[in-house]
């Protein structure tokens, strides 16, 4: 699902933009607005998702310079699997360790890394958006609701 939120004029929310240093702008949801409503509060984390930004440079200058950046988002399902992937040694511990829970987590920290490696690159993330999107769906199902994979 796709949703535009409304332009945020960086220079007015973070000026004067003196130097290099002022370009890096803290996204949080409280600058994404959509119809004037924030996504939440600045402390609140950001959906996990694909995010373009798009930059408008036209203050003083004869014409519009604009750049378009896609950003993956995945700080939730990123946690999940951590805290998984944290609890993995105790699970080869106390129990055999090719259980169900060992091999599950596995594979959300393999699925993690299939993602980052798919969104390493702009031209990456412009051609397979909708498979990184599907990718972040099926691994956030699997590390909340498990997978259906018979071991």
């Amino acid at each position: 699902m796709e949703t535009i939120y409304d332009q945020i004029d960086l220079a007015t929310d973070f000026g004067p933009l003196a130097d290099r240093g002022d370009l890096i702008f803290p996204i949080t949801s409280f600058l994404l607005l959509e119809d004037g409503a924030a996504l939440g509060a600045a402390t609140d984390e950001l959906p996990d998702g694909l995010y373009d930004l798009t930059y408008t440079v036209d203050e003083g200058l004869g014409t519009e310079d604009i750049h378009t950046e896609t950003v993956l988002v995945y700080g939730v399902v990123k946690a999940l699997v951590y805290e998984k992937l944290r609890v993995l040694p105790t699970q080869y511990l106390s129990k055999d360790c090719v259980t169900r829970e060992a091999k599950e987590t596995e594979l959300c920290g393999t699925y993690l890394l299939s993602i980052e490696s798919s969104s390493s690159d702009q031209t990456i993330i412009a051609a397979k958006s909708e498979e990184i999107l599907s990718m972040l769906g099926t691994l956030n199902n699997i590390v909340v609701n498990g997978s259906t994979i018979v071991w």
